[in-house]
């Protein structure tokens, strides 16, 4: 009986000291995850405010470039190509979505719901922004010399679109930043 007391008395400190090291490294391992996320969102968030004021800037000149487009879409003469460059052409920009990719790649569990769906959001719009660009490009180039309203009105069409899709992308910044903060 003693050597049994013995025995469970040395396999409950073995067995406590097994519980307080997975303790710690639980702890340690909880401080360094949120380490990683704080920075994974700082660095999110600075992307952001760089693809930020890239997109008001670019919402900014598209516009102006709709309103030349516009004002002039009626002149059978114009071609498409015409236009375009009449109203200064459309401009394309690059946003990136490093920060995100990072953090996805390694700890997607460590980010909330609303941030996941916000920073999705994001990325489907980045896409579906690439798609408008591709096409608007694709019909650009291959109608550049049509005059006909239709062909005009497809470029038009097209180029809101893609403020649209900048306009919400860049809303939708501004909806993670809160989030974040």
């Amino acid at each position: 009986m003693k050597l049994f007391r013995e025995i469970a008395k040395e396999l409950s400190i073995v067995i406590l000291g097994i519980l307080v090291a997975l303790a710690i490294n639980n702890y340690v391992q909880n401080r360094k995850n949120k380490q990683f996320l704080q920075e994974s969102i700082s660095l999110i968030q600075t992307e952001q405010a760089e693809n930020l004021q890239k997109l008001q800037k670019s919402i900014t000149s598209q516009k102006e470039s709709i309103q030349i487009y516009q004002k002039n879409i009626t002149a059978d003469s114009l071609s498409i190509a015409e236009l375009i460059a009449k109203s200064k052409g459309f401009t394309t920009i690059n946003l990136s979505q490093s920060a995100w990719s990072k953090l996805l790649s390694k700890h997607v569990e460590l980010v909330d719901y609303k941030m996941f769906k916000s920073l999705t959001k994001i990325e489907n719009q980045l896409g579906f922004i690439d798609d408008i660009k591709v096409r608007l490009g694709d019909v650009g180039f291959d109608r550049a010399l049509k005059t006909d309203k239709a062909s005009k009105q497809l470029v038009l069409t097209l180029m809101q679109d893609l403020v649209r899709a900048e306009e919400e992308l860049a809303e939708e910044y501004r909806h993670f930043n809160e989030l974040t903060n």
